[in-house]
């Protein structure tokens, strides 16, 4: 497809006839292309609803007996409406082919100019996926419907109706979705106005040419929304909602009646009824394009998920378009709730530790499992507290990531965050139902209530952790991209190294290249490894522990299940522990990326000038390679982690072997 292809579907309306617009890949644009297949469907529709309209009239056809006559007539009212309100929609869209051809072609310029590909946009391609389930699902209900209704008396007048309905589902819902998917365009092309302005604005000088241009722009967008797009849809979405709004108040008036209705008719009901709600407030939904808003970034959602969570404050202010600490009340009732609870279960869990011991547990083995359960209450309470004290270092941590995305990054956008966030949401929902399943139902069986409630720390314990490593997962991706986009500018200065007509201007480019490194590297050494790596190292320090818990358990003890569903069980318990692996291979990514640089410098030829010495400098400090991300200090954040953990898994291992093996011993002997 040509650049100027806008929306992938916009051309399908000739298809279902509702006007001849094509794409032409030759031509690269929008045009009229009247053909004797698009007149044929064109007639062959409006033949449709003409006949559908004749056969309402001549022979009533009801949803459902309302047992009044009243009710009877409107229903037969509504299936005449169906009919004329598309007919009269389809001639409006047809009337103004000529004008969506100028809008599209209008639009395809500006489309241009911004460099934007709308085509990518996932929102419109969601919107035409669910129209085509949502006719899927409608042919199969005007189906049922004709199956019940119909072939017990065939009459030609309801075939005739039920097809009219059916294919004015399609149409109309089809409409519904060309108008959703280009208020989507419009809302894009703005936002990418936007960030072109705020672009031309950051840049000194401002040139005054390029930010006419650009306000030009934004002003002819909205012009074309508020007359040719108006001009448009507006008839076509005046006669779709007229429809709607009797067929919702049809299906409402009929699930109120007494007597008339059981659960088979209210699901029924309620099929015909969620579409035509869905598309009748999908239009309000998307019509927002006057207050676009520029993105507020892919982290934002995990700080407002953190600030409900009570982990910390941090929030985007809109209207400002920063972040800032939104102090609410919310984040510390959760908090201050949250800490209570700990305290209390560390509480219970010292003044009773002796109770609830498993007989088929050595005494050790139980004494470690009480250790690993009141550590991770404990860790949670420190992290907690550790990540509210230390908002104001959080805080400029995100402010100068956000400010380094919009400089650098400004077009990219981000899968990982999104992708991340559903597998925290389904990881936790996995781990309490394995808990609530195993630990309640199975382990805990024979504990008091008092305990069990203790041993719900560990489902909020994850639930606070992942989101908090989610997080650090996510600023660290940034931070790799960042460096990323930093050496791809080197490797262009390098490349143009030898002109002597750049050369000053090359060496201050990269001088400005080195030092963002720098900046990022410091950030990533100091700030983020003081407020993350005490998390860290807290995180590793438990995942070693409960490993082993896990481990010695499933030696121990003995289990009737079917082994497979033992294993995934067992893995779901050590999710927390895979979650701090995979911020560890995150942070071995960034130290991998950072370490590139020096390499790509190491390969720039000599030109005896000052260029030289920068180059030697800068491959003189990072000539011995230091850890970037540490936790605390304590150790770095790579792939060696993993061994670390290891070892100290299998000397727990072995220490709770030798102490069980002398338990053991010790029994033996009292018993003689």
């Amino acid at each position: 497809m040509g650049q100027k292809l806008l929306l992938t579907f916009l051309h399908y309306q000739r298809y279902l006839g509702l006007s001849d617009l094509d794409y032409s890949e030759a031509g690269r644009g929008y045009w009229l292309h009247a053909t004797w297949y698009s007149y044929a469907a064109q007639f062959l529709v409006a033949g449709t609803f003409f006949s559908a309209l004749v056969a309402a009239l001549s022979e009533p056809l009801y949803y459902i007996n309302t047992g009044s006559m009243t009710g009877n007539i409107f229903d037969n009212a509504v299936m005449m409406t169906a009919s004329v309100t598309q007919l009269l929609a389809n001639l409006w869209f047809r009337s103004q082919q000529q004008t969506q051809v100028a809008l599209l072609q209008r639009l395809s310029k500006v489309k241009e100019h911004l460099q934007v590909d709308t085509v990518a946009l996932s929102t419109p391609r969601r919107m035409y996926r669910l129209w085509v389930g949502t006719w899927f699902f409608y042919g199969y209900m005007v189906g049922s419907f004709a199956a019940s209704f119909w072939l017990a008396k065939p009459k030609l007048s309801h075939a005739l109706t039920l097809l009219g309905f059916g294919l004015r589902v399609m149409s109309a819902n089809f409409q519904y979705t060309c108008y959703s998917g280009m208020v989507c365009l419009l809302q894009r092309l703005l936002r990418a106005q936007a960030e072109e302005l705020q672009n031309l604005v950051d840049t000194h000088p401002i040139p005054l040419e390029a930010l006419a241009k650009s306000l030009r722009v934004h002003d002819e967008i909205l012009m074309l929304g508020q007359r040719e797009f108006v001009q448009v849809y507006g008839g076509v979405l005046l006669f779709l909602f007229l429809y709607q709004v009797m067929q919702c108040v049809l299906i409402f008036y009929v699930s109120t009646l007494k007597g008339s209705l059981n659960l088979r008719t209210t699901l029924t009901m309620s099929g015909w009824l969620s579409p035509m709600l869905l598309y009748l407030i999908l239009p309000l939904m998307v019509n927002d394009v006057s207050n676009q808003d520029p993105p507020s970034g892919e982290l934002c959602v995990y700080y407002k998920i953190c600030r409900y969570l009570g982990i910390f404050c941090i929030d985007y202010n809109l209207s400002k378009q920063r972040f800032w600490l939104r102090r609410s009340l919310i984040c510390y009732v959760v908090h201050f709730a949250v800490q209570t609870y700990l305290i209390g279960c560390i509480a219970i869990m010292v003044l009773y530790w002796n109770h609830a011991f498993k007989e088929e547990m050595t005494q050790t083995g139980n004494h470690f499992d009480r250790l690993v359960m009141l550590l991770a209450l404990g860790m949670l309470l420190v992290q907690n507290a550790w990540l509210i004290w230390l908002q104001a270092p959080h805080l400029r941590i995100v402010r100068k990531l956000e400010f380094y995305r919009r400089k650098h990054l400004q077009h990219l956008r981000f899968q990982l965050p999104k992708r991340l966030l559903w597998i925290i949401i389904i990881s936790n929902m996995l781990y309490l139902y394995n808990f609530v399943k195993i630990c309640v139902l199975e382990w805990l069986s024979d504990a008091t209530r008092l305990f069990v409630i203790t041993a719900l720390g560990f489902p909020i314990r994850y639930l606070v952790t992942s989101f908090t490593m989610g997080t650090y997962c996510c600023m660290v991706h940034l931070m790799r991209h960042l460096l990323l986009s930093n050496q791809s500018q080197i490797s262009l200065i390098i490349s143009q190294i030898q002109d002597p007509k750049l050369g000053s201007a090359n060496v201050l480019r990269l001088r400005g290249c080195l030092d963002m490194h720098d900046r990022l590297v410091l950030l990533c050494n100091v700030e983020i490894s003081l407020v993350y790596g005490f998390i860290a190292w807290l995180s590793w320090m438990f995942a070693s522990l409960d490993v082993t818990g896990v481990i010695y358990l499933a030696m121990v003890v003995p289990s009737l299940r079917n082994p497979c569903v033992q294993i995934v069980g067992y893995l779901v318990w050590l999710t927390p522990s895979l979650m701090t692996c995979g911020a560890s291979f995150m942070s071995n990514r960034v130290a991998l990326q950072a370490n590139k640089t020096a390499k790509i410098l190491a390969k720039v030829p000599r030109t005896g000038t000052g260029l030289d010495r920068m180059i030697e400098k800068f491959l003189l400090k990072n000539l011995r390679q230091q850890p970037i991300l540490t936790a605390y200090g304590f150790f770095a954040l790579d792939k060696s982690t993993l061994f670390k953990l290891f070892t100290a898994i299998f000397t727990y291992m072995v220490i709770l072997v030798q102490f069980k093996e002398m338990e053991n011993s010790t029994k033996s002997i009292n018993k003689f």
